[in-house]
């Protein structure tokens, strides 16, 4: 089985996108980009889509704070 990571915004889109990747990939990881929700909203869409599906192994996502922040070393800001 394939292995993959997924960087989302758990907008309703990458909801079915995780959804599809859960059902034909190992998926190692999500992280957590900037969205238009609350960055802890997010996580929680994510775990909560992670419990919906019931995969048969442990998903880890990553929760300090939007990835893009770290990547870019600025913090994130809503318009």
């Amino acid at each position: 089985m394939k292995r993959i990571i997924i960087d989302t915004d758990t907008a309703a889109d990458d909801t079915i996108a995780l959804l599809t990747a859960l059902h034909h990939f190992k998926v190692e990881g999500i992280t957590i980009t900037g969205g238009n929700v609350d960055f802890n909203q997010q996580i929680e869409n994510a775990l909560y889509t992670i419990q919906v599906f019931q995969p048969e192994y442990y998903v880890p996502v990553y929760t300090t704070h939007p990835i893009i922040e770290w990547v870019i070393g600025f913090p994130m800001f809503k318009l």
